[in-house]
């Protein structure tokens, strides 16, 4: 039994679980989350009137550049976008549209994605890189045109909580585009 152990031991300390790749199940998840806060929190901002999700904090620019989460769970966000009311006539969604473009889309998201509290926690930051005179206005009536220019943004947050097996680190560079969010240049690895 102690040659067992002892053992296991060493090929803990020789192949630590950061060594590992993240499984599938584990990287959907994180995928998921990583693109889900981002969305929650865009649609937030560009809501009227505005509505924040809990855990976020956004730098205090123009255009803020920075999104800094702090054990911000996603079972928390759907309960923070305003809810969409029944029966309404064509100039009564278009009006809620207007006031928040992006928030049907993020509800529906958070519906299918079904994150409950403790489901996982984010801790860490988002840095976007925007075109140069960019403004929120501009950013908006691109995307809703379809004409989005690529957005480079880059990630580091650490993910926690009972839907992966294990804390997984997300570091590197998101692109969004017209297309939505490329995660193509994100590195997914256990901590």
């Amino acid at each position: 039994m102690r040659r067992i152990l002892t053992s296991l031991l060493v090929l803990l300390f020789a192949f630590p679980l950061s060594a590992l790749d993240v499984s599938d199940s584990d990287y959907l998840v994180a995928r998921a989350a990583v693109a889900d806060c981002a969305l929650a929190v865009t649609a937030g901002y560009i809501a009227d009137p505005q509505y924040f999700m809990p855990g976020c904090a956004l730098s205090q620019e123009t255009l803020p550049r920075t999104l800094m989460v702090s054990q911000s769970d996603l079972g928390w966000y759907l309960s923070m976008i305003p809810a969409k009311t029944g029966n309404q006539t064509w100039y009564q969604r278009l009006a809620s549209q207007v006031k928040g473009p992006l928030d049907e889309q993020c509800r529906d998201t958070f519906l299918i994605h079904d994150w409950k509290k403790g489901d996982i926690l984010l801790s860490g930051t988002y840095r976007a890189d925007w075109p140069k005179g960019a403004t929120v206005v501009t950013l908006v009536a691109q995307a809703l045109a379809r004409r989005f220019g690529e957005v480079a943004v880059g990630v580091d947050l650490l993910l926690e909580g009972r839907r992966i097996s294990h804390p997984i680190r997300v570091n590197g560079t998101a692109l969004i585009a017209g297309e939505g969010i490329g995660t193509d240049g994100l590195e997914f690895r256990y901590e």
